[in-house]
């Protein structure tokens, strides 16, 4: 079984409900257990950035970007986060 997937759950609901911290936390949690889902980095980064946390947004966003394969929207978008966080350039 896949024990990954309610730390993800979790961390989506949590950031619905605007509890950001907690969300990071158990995303943190889900990349500590399997890191896999390219999705959830870009997940991470939006809660990081909800939290004033800017480089470790930068850090959640930049490993989407190397490991995205997906819908090339979301990456143009996520390369636009950066550049307004200021690290446009450096992915």
């Amino acid at each position: 079984p896949d024990y990954t997937d309610p730390y993800l759950a979790l961390g989506v609901l949590l950031h619905k409900e605007g509890n950001f911290e907690e969300a990071a936390n158990a995303y943190k949690r889900y990349y500590s257990l399997d890191g896999k889902n390219t999705v959830a980095y870009y997940d991470l980064g939006n809660v990081l950035e909800s939290l004033g946390r800017n480089s470790e947004a930068i850090s959640a966003y930049r490993s989407f970007l190397w490991n995205w394969d997906g819908d090339p929207v979301i990456y143009q978008r996520v390369k636009e986060k950066l550049e307004r966080l200021g690290a446009g350039g450096m992915f």
